[in-house]
């Protein structure tokens, strides 16, 4: 859902591109909407085998990543290893472990598999706290200011 969003409305809903939506008995209502129509609603989807990105089991991503060649950006947004984790986050989360984005997943060393375990929780869960303290009424928040800036030497990035 890289340009999805979701909007609460009251009455009847005026977003564009609109993929689905919940309507509630008060009148209100939730849309999804996607402009490149990429996102993919299902109803009663089967349970997910892949961990959520933060509640990744110990040693699972030693494991996993084991078993691709294939850029460790690509394998940690796609879904299939772990969920949770989109573009926006991803690169912040290479960059406090020190890892290249284009790094083939089953090169990267034992000791920096787990610099990149402590950095998915701790990236995602200082967004979380940022987000939830400055935007506590909001879904579609996409505050991003407050990361480390990976051209400005740990710095929060005005430019981005």
């Amino acid at each position: 859902m890289l340009h999805g969003t979701m909007y609460w409305y009251e009455g009847k809903n005026e977003n564009k591109f609109t993929i689905g939506e919940l309507l509630f008995a008060d009148g209100t209502g939730l849309a999804f909407t996607d402009w490149q129509k990429a996102l993919i609603l299902k109803r009663d989807p089967e349970p997910s085998k892949v961990p959520d990105a933060m509640d990744i089991p110990d040693g699972y991503l030693a494991t996993t990543l084991k078993k691709t060649s294939r850029a460790v950006k690509t394998v940690l947004t796609e879904g299939k290893v772990v969920q949770g984790i989109g573009n926006a986050y991803v690169d912040e989360i290479l960059y406090a472990a020190r890892i290249s984005p284009f790094s083939k997943a089953d090169k990267i060393p034992g000791n920096k598999i787990t610099v990149l375990a402590k950095a998915i929780g701790s990236v995602l869960t200082d967004a979380e706290n940022h987000i939830a303290q400055r935007f506590p009424d909001t879904i579609t928040e996409k505050e991003r200011d407050f990361l480390p800036c990976q051209h400005c030497c740990d710095q929060t990035c005005a430019v981005s």
